[in-house]
């Protein structure tokens, strides 16, 4: 996905994929990983998401007669502000945890979001102190 930016932050038009740069159109190459936009002015600034998919995988699966393997996490984040109620989208990076076989489900209908509940056990990393970190931005702060 890829979005050309207002000066604000928000979102001034959706690009569709196509196989070539077009107006309203980007290309990605997958061999040189390239993308290519149409009718940009220099310093447009352009957001893009992409979801990468795969050739192979490894497969890591937590058994009862097993002990759970420690793995990096990265997870995806809506952190919600307690003085200001503001929400802000952010990713929580642990160099080793382990992922709890609990998992709780909340999910509504009429469009409500899915809440996933489960644990997380944070390590601390072998070559420094460091547990967790969280990175996020506030949307105010797009240049």
């Amino acid at each position: 996905f890829a979005y050309v930016l207002n000066t604000d932050g928000s979102v001034k038009t959706v690009l569709t994929q196509g196989a070539t740069a077009a107006a309203g159109v980007f290309a990605y190459a997958t061999g040189t990983k390239t993308l290519t936009f149409s009718g940009q002015a220099d310093g447009t600034k352009i957001e893009v998401e992409y979801y990468p998919t795969y050739a192979t995988a490894t497969k890591v699966a937590n058994t009862v007669n097993t002990f759970s393997k420690t793995l990096a996490i990265e997870c995806e984040c809506l952190f919600k502000d307690a003085c200001t109620d503001q929400y802000v989208v952010g990713i929580l990076k642990s160099p080793k945890g382990k992922i709890s076989g609990a998992f709780e489900w909340a999910m509504t209908e009429g469009g409500e979001p899915a809440v996933h509940d489960c644990m997380i056990d944070l390590l601390q990393d072998c070559t420094d102190g460091t547990m967790w970190e969280i990175y996020y931005a506030d949307a105010t702060t797009v240049v």
